[in-house]
């Protein structure tokens, strides 16, 4: 390389290989920088040059290249949009992750579907934004199976006061396999009916929510205080 006057792309890849077989990533990168001058149009160097810095666990580097090339109009496919949002994510700038997937699902360029519908609204949610957030996890939940889309719908609702809207997606989350924390489902959905005024129906769930061990406390608790009330 260093003696040819313009040497192939093929000589850089090859070293490139042996730079990596010897687990030599800051090699790798600093090579990948020069293909990449020396070569542009090759889209390839940049997705490995993002890897290689995730390699070296330098996220932050891993997103500027990949926002420089977005910027630049050479990310298109849906892998690498969605690769970018979550590097975003990852990086803690979710309304950029947000607006990118939204206006990506708008183009058709990412396919609307239960995971990307959800990974949407984890977006909006850690971005502050109850709205999009709430709107989004609704529309994931009506195509995801996974019970922990409408645990967390429910407790955006809850966050809002909107009981009746929490009740129910407490309850479909509750009827579907794989809930990680059915405890806690438990004794939501009993804090909802309560403030719906269905007290019976409160104190079933507060009853099923002291069979586990993370809520036990507290549904006793709200147990206690029926009682009282009664």
């Amino acid at each position: 390389i260093e003696l040819a006057d313009s040497p192939p792309a093929d000589w850089y890849e090859n070293l490139l290989a042996m730079h990596y077989e010897l687990h030599s990533y800051r090699d790798c990168a600093a090579l990948l920088r020069q293909m990449i001058r020396l070569f542009p149009d090759r889209d390839d160097y940049w997705r490995q040059l993002t890897g290689i810095y995730m390699t070296m666990e330098q996220p932050a580097r891993a997103l500027a290249v990949m926002e420089l090339v977005w910027r630049d109009g050479r990310i298109t496919t849906e892998a690498d949009l969605i690769q970018l949002a979550r590097l975003y994510l990852y990086e803690e700038i979710p309304f950029k992750a947000a607006r990118l997937l939204e206006d990506a699902m708008q183009a058709g360029q990412i396919k609307e579907n239960a995971n990307t519908r959800t990974l949407l609204a984890t977006a909006w949610a850690l971005a502050r934004e109850r709205y999009q957030a709430i709107r989004s996890y609704q529309l994931a939940a009506q195509s995801s199976t996974r019970a922990d889309v409408d645990f967390t719908l429910a407790q955006l609702y809850l966050e809002d006061e909107r009981w009746t809207e929490a009740t129910g997606a407490l309850e479909t989350a509750l009827a579907k396999p794989g809930l990680k924390t059915p405890g806690t489902a438990w004794l939501l959905l009993g804090i909802a009916r309560y403030e719906l005024g269905s007290v019976d129906a409160a104190r079933d769930a507060f009853t099923k929510a002291s069979g586990f061990t993370r809520s036990r406390k507290s549904a006793h608790q709200w147990l206690s205080h029926l009682e009282q009330q009664s």
